[in-house]
Order: structure tokens, then C-alpha cells, then sequence
């Protein structure tokens, strides 16, 4: 049994691993930011704190819990520097009342894999990534996700007193949550055409030629458990490189979006507009050839979703029962 604590427990990815860990036997903690919203982890057996992550009320648990590892899910952006040097806090008290070769604190973050920026050549986990515009990698992150790179860095960095893994999702889709909304810059213009009966055209945000890395949530939620469970042998105590992206696919937007339209009842035709001067559409438009082997190789990890473009009737039509 691990105990775990989970930032972001309600969201996207957080809730769905706070009940798969839960399954698995681990003792789950998860941040909540109102005790309505508790008392819904609490119904699943998951141990509850109400606060914030920029509050940092959760370090209080993480002390008198004896939390092994902290797994940041809340996409609060740079906010998770905040949480870095909190765990780093929380982690050196620990040592110094333990004794240098006690267990340090464990932390996995979410990030993901726009930080490979956009390009049709081959990446994966291994491969540069740009930190304050290097001009040395083949490659820059979009402006949405400039920062992430630093972060990443500063993360594995705190190895003295924190062990960490950088988990990298391909963009998301799928799952039961109305929270998978990125794709409602495409989506929703297409819907909202379909119901007031347009047979004219629809124009969207998104490059006809773009090819993103794709990934169900239920696969990251599946990698991140498998991380977990495999912590010491590959976090930055283990010697191993600990960064996995996590991508099943990489899929013509076009592909996508056309067989989308049909699905919600799109009478018209699609016009690509491109992404402009849009910060999110340029990021959404992200083209990605991933790999995920070093997931597969150290973690065990395999994706149960290997299309979506094949299963776009069902991804969709859960999209907007959820809107």
C-alpha cells in the first residue's frame, strides 16, 4: 500500500486515479476545493482536504499522513512552482529528522507533450526541449506552455530532496467528464451550426494539416497508476531518465473533425481557418509524432485507445451529453 496524495482530485485526470489507485489498495488522499466537493471523494473511499493548491493546506496532510508520494493533477500552471518548493520544504524536514538516507518525498507531475513544440520529425521523452527560447532545439514550445520547460527542469533538478517523474500526456480526449472541453474550441462551433439548423459553413480553428499526439484519459490515468506502483525504480533516484511521454496515436485533425461534424448532425461543410493569433488554438494545433516506448519498456504501460478517429461516433456523442 502507498499512500498517495492527489492534486486535483475532482478534475479530469484526478478524479478517475483517485479511484484507480483506490481500487489497487493504495491510501488515497485527494484535494478538494470545497467541502461539497469533498463529501463526492469521500463517497469513494478517498480520504479528503479541502483547500487550494495556491493555499498550500494540503502540506499539513502530507507532514502528519506520512504521505509517500504527491501527484500534481491540478493544472494550475505555474502555480505548480508553488507546490514544488512546498514538497521540497516538506521533503528536506523530513530528511533532517529521518537522516539524509531516509526515503525522500515522492512527486509526480503532470505536464504534457506540447513542450516538443510542433514538427512532423519523430520525438519522444529523450528528445531537447526548448527552455527561454534556446535557440540550439530543433523545436519551441508553443506560447501557451513556454514556462513548462523550466519547470520540468526545476523538478528534477530538486533530486537532493525530492524524487520526481515528469509525466507527459499527448493531448487529451475521451472519458466521462464534461472537463475534456479543450475540444470544445472545434467542437462547440460545430454544434452549436448542427442545432440551429446551418446548412451553411463552419468556420473553425484548426489547420487542416495538423497531425496532434492523442491519448485517452483513461491511458494516462492508467500510466500515472503504473508509476506509481514502479516509483523507486524509475523516479531520479533510480538513474533512469524519469520523463514519459504519453501518446497512443498521432491522427489528421481533419480526419477527426470531419467524421465529427456528421456525428453532431452538421449539415455544412468544415472551413479550416487555421489557428491565427489564438495562443490555445495555436497549441491545440500542435503536430506530434510520439513515442511512448520508454513507457512501455520501464513501466509496463500499453494504451487500451489506439484511435480516436475510429471511435470518434462515441467520443463525441460523450462530449455533448456533458454540454
Amino acid at each position: 500500500m502507498v499512500k498517495v496524495l492527489v492534486l486535483g482530485a475532482t478534475g479530469y485526470i484526478g478524479f478517475p486515479l483517485c479511484q484507480s489507485l483506490r481500487r489497487d489498495g493504495h491510501m488515497v488522499y485527494g484535494l478538494a476545493r470545497s467541502a461539497d466537493k469533498a463529501r463526492g471523494l469521500a463517497r469513494h473511499e478517498i480520504r479528503t482536504v479541502v483547500g487550494t493548491v495556491e493555499g498550500g493546506e494540503y502540506l499539513d496532510i502530507v507532514r502528519k499522513a506520512n504521505i509517500d508520494i504527491v501527484v500534481d493533477a491540478s493544472s494550475a500552471n505555474q502555480g505548480s512552482y508553488h507546490v514544488l518548493e512546498g514538497l521540497k520544504a516538506v521533503s528536506q524536514q523530513r530528511l533532517k529528522t529521518r537522516g539524509r538516507h531516509g526515503p525522500k518525498l515522492g512527486f509526480i507531475y503532470l505536464g504534457g507533450s506540447w513542450v516538443h513544440g510542433s514538427s512532423t520529425a519523430p520525438v519522444n521523452d529523450l528528445s531537447p526541449v526548448a527552455v527561454a527560447n534556446d535557440a540550439g532545439c530543433p523545436t519551441q514550445p508553443p506560447e501557451l506552455v513556454a514556462w513548462r520547460p523550466a519547470l520540468e527542469g526545476a523538478i528534477l533538478d530538486a533530486r537532493e530532496v525530492l524524487e520526481s517523474v515528469v509525466v507527459r500526456p499527448a493531448l487529451l480526449y475521451g472519458g466521462s467528464s464534461s472537463l475534456w472541453s479543450l475540444w470544445s474550441l472545434w467542437l462547440s462551433p460545430i454544434a452549436k451550426a448542427a442545432s440551429e439548423g446551418s446548412s451553411s459553413g463552419v468556420h473553425i480553428l484548426a489547420d487542416a494539416a495538423a497531425q496532434p499526439g492523442l491519448i485517452h484519459v483513461d491511458d494516462v490515468v492508467s500510466a500515472i497508476h503504473l508509476t506509481v506502483g514502479k516509483f523507486g525504480s524509475v523516479s531520479t533516484a533510480s538513474g533512469n531518465y524519469p520523463v514519459f511521454d504519453i501518446v497512443s496515436s498521432s491522427e489528421p485533425l481533419k480526419l477527426i473533425l470531419d467524421a465529427a461534424a456528421p456525428t453532431l448532425r452538421l449539415e455544412g461543410s468544415l472551413t479550416y481557418d487555421g489557428p491565427g493569433d489564438n495562443a490555445f488554438a495555436v497549441a491545440m494545433n500542435t503536430t506530434m509524432r510520439g513515442s511512448s516506448t520508454r513507457a512501455r519498456d520501464l513501466l509496463g504501460w500499453a494504451p487500451k485507445h489506439t484511435s480516436m478517429a475510429e471511435g470518434i461516433e462515441a467520443y463525441v456523442d460523450a462530449w455533448n451529453a456533458h454540454q
